[in-house]
């Protein structure tokens, strides 16, 4: 038999001695090696149970993923989540490891009582501990090839000068500030260092809110509706049960149900592993189809539109009602909704941040639903329906914001000199080619709406505005205003604190293909507010929307807003999905959809902007001026000289 040579020989020698065992990723090996202890579910780790946790996982082992925020409610198992991905990397990626906890006494516990024996039984971590006794002490855990160290926020000198490859910061909100700004610092010197940030939120704008809002990519959990089979995120604003207030918490804990925001169907708590198993996180540049099907015709998740972010800084969001360890979240929530009400006539801060995971507000920062219905259906003012001008329209303006794959669209119309302006039309198209695009725009500019006068036959208006936010697709929007319709408004929103920079609006060009295309910037901040008190009534800068809000910053075009009796929820809902906190507008909750809001907003901007109160078209008695059929009034195109300067707060520009 031939012998094999001196290099087979070496070859073989070494790879028995330096063998080293294929990495496996965090979900095998969580769902092969961890075990929990005590609680509601002990034994085996199964990562089927919680789905949304996959994602949280595999972003803890890539290289380029350098934070990872994950804001939560209380018991949700993200604390066990994270113990074991220091486990896994005690025996796949060793490195020291510095956890904080907001005090040293909880910090030790937690290492004794929880991380230590949960080391003792899982295999594959007790095998890098070498002397179970020196190896367990109070503040550290030692294994073969790292430290796992246990500080409080309240001892911060603890953490200065130790290198760390891998820093966990847990009840983010509840540790000290420069403690946490210390620790931080600690993996810099490291390529490929890991700080993980969890926590309950606490004050929204603040601590881990804050934290999950500054991420390059924030993640949002979507999942389908077993009805429609269209994708949403799960929020508070859709959870259902029976009997309302009079219903007895212990009925709605088993009973209650989450009401799907595109068909108005219940989605059940028995839905939820289905929907778990299909559901998808989506980042804040992305969207989400609807449910496939594959050749044998079974379910398969809907396809995720759209570039992923830089993803140095991932966040992520998991509320109450997205719990899957509870049999019925959605009951859990609102019957714990239920006995605050009853107890203190009123939700409180825990029941928003730690039954919720909601950060808190002041109450009244926002505008809700039920107020805004209200209002329409009050309203005496409210002459239009959907689909239709009231009487007194001298003319409309469709402002529309495009997204990745669709478009959304709302139709104004306003009275004389813009003092009074109706919702009278909105909807969404999807577009995902740029020839799509371009009809869909064609196709409104082209739409009439009839206005309503009894006794007379209907006539019809068309646009006298068409207004598109150029936040995406930007370049083919440039290029239909260039090429195809050049009267199309071309806007793009910013944002200021508080009041730093006090203009509405500025104009400005942008080279485009050898064109100068007009483009409108528009102080989002500024028309937000006031939006928000001319919707919820409020015309004053002084009082009633909220304490934070009476600093003046505000923009013009003082009108009165008037929202159709049949407005369905799912405007409303967008029109109360941001709140005002610290300075700024930002949505409630990652996911949450907009589109409306930001469009009512560029509606105000525009009419401005355009000069419509300069414009006197004579109206009387109802009597439409201009050329009806072919667009109404028609407002000029160029603002004043004096466009986006201002003086004082509140005092009218463009006059």
């Amino acid at each position: 038999m031939p012998y094999a040579s001196a290099r087979d020989i070496m070859a073989e020698t070494l790879a028995l001695v330096f063998h080293a065992e294929p990495e496996l990723p965090v979900p095998q090996w969580m769902d092969e090696n961890r075990v929990l202890i005590g609680g509601d579910m002990p034994g085996r780790w199964d990562g089927r149970v919680v789905p949304y946790f996959h994602l949280i996982m595999v972003m803890c082992a890539i290289p380029d993923v350098r934070i990872v925020t994950l804001m939560k409610p209380a018991q949700c198992g993200v604390t066990e989540l994270f113990i074991g991905i220091v486990l896994w990397s005690m025996d796949v990626r060793p490195g020291r490891w510095m956890i904080m906890l907001p005090k040293a006494e909880k910090a030790e516990d937690f290492n004794r009582t929880r991380f230590q024996p949960a080391i003792k039984v899982c295999d594959r971590a007790m095998r890098h501990i070498a002397n179970e006794k020196k190896a367990f002490t109070a503040a550290r855990t030692t294994y073969d090839r790292g430290i796992i160290e246990w500080l409080g926020s309240n001892s911060e000198s603890g953490t200065e000068g130790t290198p760390a490859r891998y820093v966990w910061i847990d009840e983010f909100d509840r540790c000290d500030p420069l403690a946490t700004s210390k620790l931080l610092e600690r993996g810099k010197t490291f390529s490929d260092s890991k700080v993980i940030e969890t926590g309950t939120p606490g004050d929204a704008g603040k601590g881990i809110d804050a934290r999950r809002g500054a991420a390059t990519c924030q993640y949002t959990w979507f999942v389908p509706c077993p009805h429609c089979r269209k994708y949403h995120t799960r929020n508070w604003r859709q959870v259902r049960w029976a009997n309302g207030g009079q219903a007895d918490p212990t009925i709605v804990r088993r009973t209650a149900w989450y009401e799907c925001p595109s068909c108005r169907e219940k989605c059940h708590a028995s839905d939820r592993a289905w929907q778990g198993r299909l559901g998808q996180w989506v980042a804040q540049t992305q969207s989400i189809g609807d449910l496939g099907k594959d050749e044998h015709g079974h379910d398969t998740a809907g396809e995720v539109v759209g570039e992923r972010p830089p993803i140095d800084h991932v966040s992520f969001a998991i509320l109450g009602i997205d719990n899957d360890l509870l049999p019925n979240p959605y009951g859990e929530v609102a019957a714990a909704f239920l006995e605050k009400i009853r107890q203190h006539g009123q939700v409180d801060y825990v029941w928003c941040t730690e039954t919720l995971g909601e950060a808190y507000m002041v109450k009244g920062s926002r505008l809700e639903v039920a107020e805004l219905k209200a209002r329409a259906e009050q309203s005496p003012n409210a002459k239009g329906e959907h689909g239709r001008c009231p009487l007194g329209t001298v003319g409309v303006i469709v402002v529309c914001d495009v997204q990745v794959d669709r478009l959304y669209w709302a139709a104004f119309a306003f009275s004389n000199r813009g003092a009074d302006i109706w919702l009278a039309d909105w909807g969404c198209e999807a577009c995902l080619g740029d020839g799509t695009l371009a009809t869909v725009l064609d196709d409104l500019r082209l739409k009439e709406w009839p206005i309503s006068k009894p006794g007379e036959k209907d006539r019809k208006i068309k646009p006298s505005i068409v207004a598109v936010d150029t936040g995406h697709r930007a370049e083919v929007l440039y290029r239909y205003r260039k090429d195809r319709d050049s009267k199309t408004v071309l806007v793009k929103g910013f944002a200021t604190k508080g009041n730093r920079d006090t203009r509405p609006y500025t104009r400005s060009t942008v080279d485009f293909a050898g064109a100068q295309i007009p483009l409108y910037r528009i102080n989002v901040t500024l028309w937000k507010n006031s939006m928000a008190r001319w919707l919820s009534g409020t015309q004053t800068t002084e009082a009633q929307l909220t304490a934070t809000l009476t600093d003046g910053t505000d923009a013009g075009l003082v009108s009165t807003w008037h929202l159709p009796k049949d407005v369905d929820d799912g405007l409303l809902s967008q029109l109360c999905s941001e709140q005002y906190v610290d300075g700024i507008w930002a949505v409630r909750r990652k996911g949450d959809a907009n589109h409306y809001w930001d469009i009512f907003v560029y509606a105000a901007a525009v009419l401005e902007a355009l000069g419509v109160r300069e414009v006197n078209t004579g109206a009387s008695n109802g009597k439409v001026q201009g050329n009806g059929g072919s667009g109404g009034v028609k407002p000029r195109v160029e603002p004043a000289a004096r466009v986006g300067e201002r003086g004082p707060v509140g005092q009218r520009f463009l006059d």
